[in-house]
């Protein structure tokens, strides 16, 4: 009997620990898309302008930083030559709460027709000070007519 609770517990911790997709609110969320002057001025600030090794796209990043108190969230996908349709899509912010994450905003799609770069932002003007938020997204591009993608995550970012 004992060794059947232990083994319980033991398989309730581990669930408890796994994380888990839960759904976003139905509400808007708080957040405001940036200018393509800050879009400009940040990526320039933030991303690094380093090579990168050979893939279907010449660069892809997201990132999560802190600005004026409000949480901000950058993407760039570059693929090589003319693509019909290039961008993010399927953009989360989550946060975490004890063990579990938190969907707090979600973009399903932005995109850019008839370009081989897309960048942008936004800012989530509500993050709550001492939260861990990450940001995960897939870059897309339409080469062809076919879709590549590549999934990108942000690690853990504490809030100050």
């Amino acid at each position: 009997m004992k060794k059947r609770i232990k083994i319980f517990v033991v398989l309730l911790l581990a669930v408890s620990l796994m994380p888990l997709h839960v759904a976003a609110a139905e509400e808007a969320p708080d957040i405001v898309f940036m200018s393509e002057e800050e879009v400009a001025y940040y990526t320039e600030k933030f991303f690094a302008q380093e090579a990168v090794p050979y893939s279907d796209f010449s660069n892809t990043e997201l990132g999560i930083f802190e600005s004026d108190g409000k949480l901000m969230v950058l993407y760039r996908t570059n693929a090589p030559g003319n693509t019909s349709e290039i961008g993010i899509k399927q953009l989360m912010v989550q946060e975490k709460g004890g063990l579990l994450w938190k969907v707090v905003v979600t973009v399903d799609k932005l995109s850019k027709e008839d370009s081989n770069t897309f960048m942008g932002g936004f800012y989530f003007t509500s993050p709550v000070s001492g939260c861990t938020y990450k940001a995960s997204g897939i870059h897309f591009a339409i080469v062809d007519g076919k879709e590549i993608t590549k999934y990108a995550s942000t690690a853990g970012f504490v809030f100050p």
